[in-house]
């Protein structure tokens, strides 16, 4: 749900409007505007809470080489190519590259700001 919509949603509940007038009106599950009430109430804030995620082990560089090998040989587990990804250097998956693909992988890393 957007923060926008989140927003207006409670400043429909803060104004006296039941949840199902809320639910109707938005075109929202009754249910999504009571735990989002209920977050509200509880967190002070509408925005998305933080999540407990594992940290990345690869990075923006070691992904752009994992997606396409990974995709030629499908049968093969991810987790397999990623681990033979890792500890690679920008430097040395650059040299296993074409020219062509050094140029777009060489302005997508200055885009994403990646040093190498």
């Amino acid at each position: 749900m957007l923060q926008v919509l989140r927003e207006r949603t409670i400043g429909m509940l803060t104004a006296a409007k039941s949840t199902r007038a809320v639910a109707h009106k938005l075109n929202i599950h009754p249910s999504t505007i009571g735990s989002l009430q209920r977050r509200f109430r509880e967190f002070g804030s509408t925005s998305n809470r933080p999540h407990n995620r594992r940290p990345c082990v690869t990075t923006p560089v070691q992904d752009l080489h994992i997606q396409p090998v990974h995709f030629q040989d499908r049968l093969s587990p991810a987790t397999r190519t990623a681990a033979e990804t890792i500890g690679f250097t920008t430097k040395e998956f650059l040299h296993k590259l074409s020219e062509t693909s050094r140029r777009l992988i060489c302005m997508l890393v200055v885009l994403i700001g990646v040093s190498t």
